[in-house]
């Protein structure tokens, strides 16, 4: 009983220490400048900035995330993501933006943690609010539409449900097809990736 409890015991130390290897490494990244450097290796991510090594022989080195074209990010726990540099219509510079769907017209999220102090609820834009008696947090997304042949994306997700079909029957009036299907009720706000994927796959 003892040599199986011990085993146990191992086990779950020998996961700790991976997870915690792991941690220290970062996740692979494959990073992209403007004028078309590649960079590889390993990188811990913040807010706006993320340390970056090429092995685990160099210094981690400290980047704004803005100061690359694209950034890949390859994780079997968490998904891979590819963040890109793009213009939008609501802010003067560039972000950073996650790209959902490529193609004619990609769709690209926005995902921010905004924290204050003092004791307060907070209330996002789009997601989850916190409250503490240290402080306030919480999360938003915004979702965003840009097709190839315009310089700046444009912010759509935070669009009421009323106003939802107006806005994307215009911007796809190029699909009759699509049209009629949103104009019939057959998409949703919720669905605007199956939105995207439809132009993409059947009008283009």
């Amino acid at each position: 009983m003892k040599s199986i409890r011990l085993i146990y015991i191992l086990r779950v130390l020998c996961l700790l220490l991976i997870g915690s290897t792991l941690h220290a490494q970062g996740k692979k990244v494959e990073l992209i400048k403007e004028d078309g450097t590649v960079m590889e290796g390993y990188a811990k991510f913040y807010t706006k900035s993320f340390s970056y090594r090429a092995d685990e022989n160099e210094s981690f080195k400290r980047f704004k995330m803005l100061d690359f074209e694209t950034i890949h990010i390859f994780s079997e726990d968490d998904g891979n993501k590819t963040y890109k540099r793009i213009r939008t219509n609501n802010h003067k510079k560039p972000k950073m933006l996650i790209l959902l769907v490529e193609g004619p017209v990609s769709l690209y999220l926005e995902e921010r943690q905004i924290y204050s102090s003092g004791y307060g609820a907070g209330l996002g834009v789009s997601g989850n609010a916190g409250q503490g008696v240290g402080g306030t947090s919480y999360s938003y997304s915004r979702l965003y539409l840009k097709r190839n042949n315009n310089q700046n994306a444009i912010h759509i997700g935070s669009v009421s449900k009323k106003k939802f079909k107006g806005v994307i029957t215009n911007y796809f009036k190029d699909c009759p097809d699509l049209v009629k299907k949103v104009d019939a009720g057959e998409y949703s706000k919720k669905e605007l990736r199956e939105i995207v994927e439809f132009y993409n796959n059947k009008c283009k």
